[in-house]
């Protein structure tokens, strides 16, 4: 994932050539881009649906912006009431960092009782490293295109379960072309199958 400190060459080039940090997954996209660029943007809002950082130091996470609350619908904390001013406030502020727990006091100024108790159920490392940025909807908490297509399928709008017939679709004595065209089945189809058909 472009988000995420995976080091291999194709994701050292797109960092450096699109000048990807920390903040991709809020950050506009280019205005000029390559194909696959265009696309990599185009599933941001999907990788967002399922994206949420795990905690290291809490150096590089805004508390109000990042996904960082894995018990939390979009991962995001909401204030308290509407007079607390969301100015930046890094997660690392919310830590102790001399006893490494939560700084409760502060949460409970910041947070309704609810989302206090799912910050703290989120552990802090013993020893400080880096914030990583993971795949929430995988066991391992990695990016995987069966993860995303399962994704997709959750926040299409008929949600009900759906089977595709494809080998009855693909035996039918039909032109080849019709059979591409998925005989009138795209609104069964998620975004994904739509395109490959």
């Amino acid at each position: 994932m472009i988000a995420s400190r995976r080091d291999s060459l194709c994701m050292r080039i797109l960092r450096a050539k699109y000048n990807v940090r920390n903040n991709w997954l809020r950050k506009n996209p280019p205005k000029r881009a390559s194909p696959v660029w265009k696309a990599i943007e185009g599933a941001k809002k999907l990788i967002a649906k399922g994206a949420c950082y795990l905690i290291g130091d809490g150096t590089s996470m805004d508390a109000w912006i990042d996904p960082w609350i894995p018990w939390v619908q979009g991962f995001k904390p909401k204030p308290k009431d509407e007079s607390i001013i969301q100015n930046p406030l890094m997660v690392s502020q919310l830590i102790d960092a001399s006893c490494r727990s939560w700084k409760i006091n502060l949460l409970q100024e910041l947070f309704d009782p609810t989302l206090v108790q799912a910050i703290i159920q989120i552990q802090i490392p013993l020893s400080p490293r880096p914030d990583k940025l993971i795949w929430v909807l995988d066991k391992k908490g990695d990016f995987s295109v069966k993860s995303a297509i399962r994704a997709s399928h959750d926040q299409s709008p008929n949600n009900a379960p759906y089977i595709v017939p494809w080998q009855k679709l693909w035996r039918l004595k039909a032109p080849e072309r019709t059979k591409m065209y998925c005989g009138g089945q795209d609104k069964m189809l998620s975004p994904l199958e739509k395109i490959l058909c």
